[in-house]
C-alpha cells in the first residue's frame, strides 16, 4: 500500500524476536483485555505475514533497544549515501 502511494520509500519492518514473544510481552503489561489480546495476537500474525513486502526486516531482539536503533540507523545511513532510491514500474 505504501509503496504505490510512495513508490521511492524506505521500508523497514521490526519484528519480535518471535510471536510468542510479543504475546508475552503484552501479557506482561496487562494493557488489554483477553478479547483484545487475542485480536492484537491475531493481527499480529498476519502483519508478520507481510514482512516481505518491505525493503528491510530488522528482528527487535529482547532487551537489545539499542542494538536494533543502531541496526536501523545503519540501514538509513546505508540508503542514504546510495543517493536518492529508483523507481521501478
Amino acid at each position: 500500500m505504501v509503496k504505490r502511494l510512495v513508490p521511492a520509500a524506505l521500508l523497514i519492518f521490526v519484528l519480535p524476536p518471535s510471536l510468542e514473544t510479543l504475546v508475552e510481552h503484552l501479557k506482561a503489561r496487562r494493557t488489554e483485555s483477553a478479547e483484545q489480546l487475542e485480536i492484537r495476537q491475531r493481527n499480529a500474525a498476519l502483519e508478520l505475514a507481510r514482512k516481505d513486502d518491505y525493503d528491510y526486516v530488522v528482528v527487535n531482539q529482547e532487551n537489545r533497544v539499542d542494538a536494533t536503533a543502531e541496526n536501523i540507523e545503519q540501514i538509513i545511513s546505508q540508503e542514504e549515501r546510495r543517493g536518492p532510491r529508483q523507481v521501478t514500474v
